[in-house]
């Protein structure tokens, strides 16, 4: 499957820009309890401002809706509701970056729940509630009209198999008054608000539904030959062996 943006932590980290504020911790390279491979990204408090790991898409690439997904495990929970995810885009004037402004903005609350927060002030509220210490996978999809309306829904499972049913979901919300540049989207970021410490890992973004294809692709190995087979069985045969192939495609011999 092919991604806008796919990003595990393991290698390089050129394309993000990092700010660990003035006592936060930023660690793109966290090695002592990964949710996948070897590395994950580490967010801890900044007591004075937040931290942030944004990376930037082109705004003029008529990018104005994605599928997208990422790992999440709460270390703790933050003591007011904090920031974890923010989608971007540029003022209609902006030329170098410095006049942004937010779309959505995925937050948790006090409680361990997912809140989606809006320009607007407009905001939804999700029913799971997340546990210290477990990790969670979290789909999300956005689409922005030519209005500066936003519809979309967010999953969420603790389980690697995306939910059937949205934890929270919207339809027509406002953006803020001023004019955008277009209504594409060129950045986003894994935000630490203050309070509290979490781990990130696989940020997925794609123009097509990503599903459990986040989880890359998986060989199941079944059949009556799986329980048990003897060379007895080899010589009269019979026994079966089925290969299931989930998240990838299968290509013949």
């Amino acid at each position: 499957m092919a991604y806008l943006l796919e990003e595990d932590y393991e290698g390089d980290m050129s394309r993000w820009v990092i700010d660990d504020g003035s006592n936060g911790i930023v660690d793109p390279t966290y090695t002592t309890n990964p949710i996948f491979g070897s590395r994950s990204l580490r967010m801890k408090d900044d007591t004075t401002v937040g931290t942030y790991c944004v990376t930037r898409i082109d705004p003029d690439a008529g990018y104005n809706e994605f599928y997208a997904f990422f790992a999440f495990k709460p270390v703790d929970l933050p003591s007011s509701d904090s920031e974890i995810w923010q989608t971007y885009n540029l003022q209609a004037a902006d030329t170098d970056y410095s006049d942004i402004e937010p779309h959505e903005i995925i937050m948790v609350t006090t409680d361990g729940r997912l809140k989606v927060w809006f320009p607007d002030y407009t905001n939804y509220t999700g029913s799971t509630y997340m546990s210290t210490g477990t990790p969670y996978y979290i789909w999300f999809y956005r689409t922005c009209t030519a209005g500066k309306l936003s519809s979309g829904w967010i999953k969420i499972s603790d389980t690697q198999s995306i939910p059937a049913s949205n934890d929270i979901s919207w339809t027509d919300v406002g953006m803020t008054a001023m004019t955008y540049r277009g209504t594409n989207t060129f950045g986003h970021t894994m935000y630490h608000g203050m309070g509290y410490e979490y781990v990130a890992d696989r940020m997925l973004i794609s123009e097509t539904a990503i599903g459990n294809a986040a989880f890359g692709a998986t060989l199941a190995l079944t059949g009556t030959a799986a329980a048990s087979i003897t060379e007895a069985d080899i010589v009269t045969g019979g026994k079966t062996i089925i290969l299931t192939l989930t998240g990838g495609t299968w290509i013949p011999a």
